[in-house]
């Protein structure tokens, strides 16, 4: 029977009973349809910080860099050796020091609780807060750690000084009274990242770096790093009339590199490559990122082909997000003799160097490049930083930076973004009435490519062209093999042949594509001990037939015809197609296998309490520019995917980028499972359809049978 009309019914008709019953649960703010979120700040978190913090409060400092209506906060445990306990969470507009603005500071909740416990590795996203800000503003975020001895994943060297209480001193997040913050740092604490909701901004620009991005030689307190200046001058022009608001992001270390291959000594930082997800894929809103790194790479011995294939990894993996990457040069460093802990400089790296800055002005596969070697140089010896501009032989001075972030064209983010925004719109396979792209239609997500990378390929993330025809080859021709020696078997094969629908190779060999490995990151002990349990393996051996099932319970949820496919969707070998509904408000997303359907708002409402759990969780919708976002929390324990908990966080990014291709990515994080969130990516494919209905529901013969079956084991 064809199900396409029934279900484009049944889909609108749960949008109406959608919007029915949760109109009163709205939150307390009610953002307009042109409003969506932006990442207005960030910054890199690098290591497990010494300092011991026990019951006491933090008072981090962050400027945003886009005004708007509302804000959420990103709050990362990246190098945590425990769960994070945070008792409590305010945020308030700050007037100076650790002073608040009067009657400003806003209780933040974490699924409408006020309290949160981040694993190990793991993230959380704040509820929205609704606080008007204006760009550049400085805000304070208050967090209570009620444990004992709690040491910080940090960003070292923030440029900024925030604010500490005594040990001891108890939850002070709510408290206006600057003095009791008797402590400093300029180290930033768990804080990662903030969002702002804003009809205003016009995207985000990514500042990723190493140390001449975060600031070593700017002045403390005074915001004079290179895209500080470049935030300043975006705000002017946007004031002006040329174009929204752009966020810049500084996602710098010190020290930072590109790789880690063949480095000596080894970087003490998480590399470019390793850090792209967290750090600069993640956030919202992104439009173009800003690659500014391999000083340290050559100082650490690199060569420059290894260096460019790394560069070459980074540009092709934030081209595959369809985002903008623009290249700066390597600016110059002055000989210095090696050391213990330093391997120096000298000209011969300052040969690669140069290679390496042809390279990114001639050949690299680039938007756009600014030209920072150009800007610093000295003109009587472009080996050298101008003099005026130098401040260690290694990092430019204050006046450097103002330089280097006056040198940087506008127009490669305001003209250029505009021209982009209009070619898409010219370009693109269809828009709705409303202005956004239309991913409606019936998407076959079959693929033949695996989630994890099998351990023969190694770091290869690529397959060549004659491996991916040999591939789709076999795949295709795979059902229609004989085997004569077995009559009965050929004909059960030959039937079986008829439903497969494996689908073709995406290219890669995975489809995770961070970790760089290519797999699953290791699990917590806390997961490995839930896995290697009695109770578990008492499940497992129920659902591969080796001991009876007493129940429909012992049975898994796919067995029970209630759940096939949870979040995020990935494909098997049959039934992977995927039908979207959208209107203005709402996007339906439509599972063949097993009728599972997901309405999710687009009009900026909160997610349900954390004490509601759901099967396929519960869903938040925006746009980003032309991608659809869509976050999900709030699974039910039993709806287990990759070994996960119902502590699962997925966003998902659906990208039109052909006339038959849809681009799905999807980032999953759970602290209690996995040591770090992990990100994987398909095309979606377009068909002609129609879905038909699926023949498996709760109750039906198969479960009768499946109990039968055990019931007869048990009597054996």
């Amino acid at each position: 029977m064809i199900f396409t009309v029934r279900i484009r019914l049944w889909i609108l008709s749960a949008f109406a009973l959608n919007v029915m019953f949760s109109g009163q649960a709205l939150a307390q703010f009610q953002p307009e349809s042109s409003d969506r979120w932006v990442t207005a700040w960030s910054t890199s978190q690098q290591t497990l910080g010494a300092e011991v913090i026990s019951d006491a409060t933090v008072r981090m400092i962050v400027r945003v860099t886009i005004p708007g209506e509302a804000i959420r906060l990103r709050i990362d445990n990246a190098f945590g050796n425990r769960p994070l306990v945070i008792g409590s969470v305010y945020v308030g507009q700050r007037m100076r020091e650790a002073s608040l603005l009067p009657d400003s500071n806003r209780k933040v909740l974490f699924g409408g609780s006020a309290s949160v416990t981040i694993g190990e590795g793991g993230t959380v996203l704040s509820d929205p807060v609704s606080m008007e800000v204006r760009a550049r503003q400085d805000l304070a975020v208050s967090l209570y750690l009620p444990d004992s001895n709690v040491r910080p994943s940090q960003h070292t060297r923030a440029g900024v000084t925030s604010y500490i209480s005594e040990n001891g001193a108890g939850d002070l997040t709510a408290t206006g009274n600057p003095d009791v913050f008797s402590n400093t740092t300029t180290a930033m604490l768990w804080v990662k990242a903030v969002d702002v909701l804003t009809p205003f901004s016009a995207g985000t620009i990514v500042a990723f770096g190493d140390s001449i991005t975060d600031g070593s030689c700017s002045t403390l307190d005074a915001s004079d790093r290179w895209e500080d200046w470049l935030s300043v001058r975006l705000a002017f022009d946007a004031n002006g009339g040329r174009g929204g608001f752009k966020a810049v992001l500084n996602e710098g270390i010190g020290g930072n590199t590109v790789t880690r291959l063949t480095l000596q000594p080894p970087p003490n930082s998480p590399t470019g490559i390793e850090r792209l997800e967290r750090d600069v894929l993640s956030h919202h809103g992104v439009t173009h990122v800003i690659l500014f790194m391999g000083t340290n790479d050559i100082r650490r011995e690199v060569s420059a082909t290894d260096l460019i294939e790394g560069m070459q990894t980074i540009i092709q993996r934030v081209k595959d997000r369809g985002l903008e990457i623009i290249g700066a040069t390597i600016i110059p460093r002055h000989n210095r003799a090696p050391n213990e802990t330093n391997t120096g400089w000298d000209d011969g790296k300052t040969q690669i160097r140069n290679e390496v800055n042809e390279w990114i002005r001639t050949k690299a596969p680039l938007d756009a490049v600014i030209d920072f070697d150009r800007v610093v140089r000295d003109s009587e010896n472009p080996d050298l930083i101008y003099p005026p501009f130098n401040c260690d032989d290694i990092h430019p001075s204050p006046l450097g930076y103002y330089e280097m972030g006056q040198a940087v064209p506008l127009e490669l983010f305001v003209s250029l973004g505009q021209k982009s925004a209009t070619q898409s719109r010219q370009e693109s396979p269809g828009r709705k009435p409303w202005g956004e792209p239309d991913l409606e239609g019936v998407w076959s997500h079959g693929t033949i490519t695996p989630l994890e990378r099998p351990l023969e390929f190694g770091e290869r993330e690529f397959l060549t062209d004659e491996e991916v025809a040999d591939l789709n080859e076999e795949a295709a021709t795979r059902g229609d093999r004989r085997d004569l020696t077995d009559p009965e078997r050929d004909v059960r094969a030959a039937y079986n042949a008829v439903w497969w629908d494996r689908g073709v190779s995406v290219g890669r060999t995975s489809l995770i594509v961070d970790p760089p490995d290519g797999r699953l990151p290791p699990m917590t002990p806390e997961a490995e001990e839930k896995a290697a349990s009695s109770e578990n393996a008492r499940l497992r051996d129920i659902r591969v037939g080796r001991l009876p099932a007493s129940g429909p319970e012992d049975m898994d949820l796919g067995d029970r015809c209630l759940l096939y496919r949870p979040v995020p969707v990935t494909s098997s070998g049959y039934n992977n197609h995927v039908q979207i509904a959208q209107t203005k408000t709402h996007v339906a997303i439509f599972q063949e296998q097993i009728h599972e359907v997901r309405i999710i708002p687009l009009d900026g409402r909160p997610h349900i309490s954390g004490q509601i759990r759901q099967w396929l969780g519960d869903s938040r919708g925006w746009w980003e520019g032309d991608t659809l976002v869509v976050e999900t929390t709030n699974f039910s324990e039993k709806t287990n995917y990759q070994g996960s908990s119902e502590h699962r966080h997925v966003v998902e990014r659906f990208t039109r980028v052909g006339e038959d291709v849809l681009e799905y990515t999807f980032t999953v994080s759970d602290p209690t499972t996995w040591t770090r969130p992990w990100t994987g990516m398909v095309p979606w494919r377009k068909t002609e359809g129609p879905i038909y209905e699926y023949a498996c529901h709760e109750g039906n013969y198969g479960m009768v049978n499946l109990l039968e079956g055990s019931r007869s084991q048990e009597r054996e």
